[in-house]
């Protein structure tokens, strides 16, 4: 009976092992932002930007965090304008970029600019509809390709219209 009752127990907590530095910063950054430790965060993420040479889609992921800070604020205009920035750094991302534009559309409402906001979640909604569309047109040409003899490169699927 008792060996039944200890099978439901938590687990005890285990800090994440981080494969990567960036990893790592990032989880740093995120954690010292959330837990209100803003000043700390925003050091962190100050450092990680101009100490290091990040790609523009690691950057966008730092400023994203940067953004979170600005919205725990209450700055939500700076925070829109932030991740407006993290949206066109991560346009070619397939999956990056729907974060950045969440995170605007909650700014925006938060301002209060709702007609902003819904502009901006219809040009997401646009945004994955053209993603969906390229890659049903690659799609169509691997197998064209394939059928040929070729070899192709198969694309990361974007993400759903529905879930945006």
């Amino acid at each position: 009976m008792n060996s039944r009752k200890n099978a439901h127990r938590k687990r005890p907590h285990r800090t994440p092992q981080d494969r990567a530095a960036f990893s790592k910063t990032l989880r740093e950054i995120g954690d010292d932002i959330h837990r209100g430790k803003t000043a700390a965060g925003l050091a962190k993420a100050n450092q990680a930007l101009t100490h290091s040479g990040l790609d523009r889609p690691r950057q966008a992921r730092v400023l994203a965090l940067v953004a979170d800070s600005e919205f725990m604020r209450g700055r939500f205009d700076e925070a829109a304008q932030i991740q407006l920035r993290v949206a066109s750094d991560t346009i070619d991302d397939p999956t990056l970029w729907l974060r950045a534009y969440i995170g605007e559309v909650l700014a925006l409402l938060k301002s209060p600019n709702v007609e902003g906001a819904l502009m901006m979640a219809w040009h997401a909604v646009e945004v994955a509809q053209t993603k969906m569309t390229d890659f049903d047109e690659q799609v169509r040409l691997a197998r064209q390709i394939v059928e040929d003899g070729g070899a192709v490169e198969v694309p990361p699927v974007p993400v759903r219209v529905s879930v945006v």
